[in-house]
């Protein structure tokens, strides 16, 4: 990811960069700082495989990185979901 871009808002960080698989390819990052406990952690994590599932048809080629911050502890799905649409779409088509 070195090599790669990067998108940021105030809750969340995209490093991504091509591949040529042509299939999408995401992973997630919850650092300790973000909430202290796993369980919260863990939560955020899911809120954002669910959300990029829903978006994933609408990408292509890519490998990225979703890293979450402060900002998105105690949002809901739907909030959630709104975060990572706004960051995703300029990949989208």
């Amino acid at each position: 990811m070195r090599n790669g871009r990067r998108l940021t808002s105030p809750q969340l960080t995209l490093m991504y960069r091509n591949n040529t698989l042509g299939l999408p390819r995401f992973a997630f990052v919850v650092p300790m700082q973000v909430d202290k406990r796993a369980v919260g952690r863990n939560r955020i994590k899911r809120l954002l495989r669910e959300t990029v599932r829903g978006v994933l048809p609408q990408l292509s080629g890519i490998d990225g990185v979703i890293i979450a911050r402060r900002g998105l502890v105690g949002l809901s799905l739907t909030e959630v979901e709104l975060r990572v649409k706004e960051l995703l779409q300029p990949l989208m088509r």
